[in-house]
């Protein structure tokens, strides 16, 4: 008799561990998964957000391609780059490696964007050019004020980075929310 009550408890220590690390898992992925949200929805879930402002900038840099075809063969390596490089930006929502991909659209446009410093360009493909720098420019300072990564921070720091979600989270492998950076 005896034994078996100790296996009973035993069975029923290990259930009731493995029911509380289960639901930390799911608690802690729920609340990463809340805050990576704002990436794609906004800190404020309004649609304003680092990813909304990337897909801008990759469109940007797609019409500067487009000018660039005006004057530069449409299969030059410079214009495919810029092509190539916004498209894996678009596509792409992991915040990490959109802040890659970012940082590989802005070269690539910036080395179009000198090739064609050495081009007649019309009037109004000057201002195009111009005027599509100016806008990738201010959505970058954009991105770089949004609020998302305070965000992630808050999760990481306050409420993941304090007991027992500290230890927790690596009992469960859960891991932290993902930083734009």
């Amino acid at each position: 008799m005896l034994k078996n009550r100790k296996v009973a408890t035993l069975i029923c220590i290990i259930v009731v561990a493995l029911s509380i690390l289960g639901g930390a898992r799911r608690s802690i992925r729920e609340v990463i998964a809340e805050t990576e949200s704002a990436f794609v929805y906004g800190v404020n879930g309004d649609g304003k957000s680092i990813y909304h402002d990337l897909g801008t900038r990759a469109q940007l840099a797609n019409n500067l391609a487009a000018v660039a075809e005006r004057y530069l063969d449409a299969d030059d390596s410079l214009i495919q780059a810029v092509r190539t490089n916004a498209d894996e930006l678009s596509r792409e929502t992991s915040p990490s490696r959109c802040y890659d991909l970012n940082a590989r659209l802005e070269q690539s446009v910036q080395d179009l964007n000198a090739a064609l410093l050495n081009e007649p360009l019309t009037e109004t493909d000057e201002g195009y050019r111009e005027g599509i720098l100016t806008d990738m420019t201010s959505y970058a300072y954009i991105i770089s004020h949004d609020g998302y990564n305070e965000q992630v921070r808050k999760l990481n720091e306050e409420t993941l980075g304090v007991f027992p979600a500290n230890i927790l989270k690596y009992l469960v492998f859960t891991g932290e929310a993902e930083y734009y950076g």
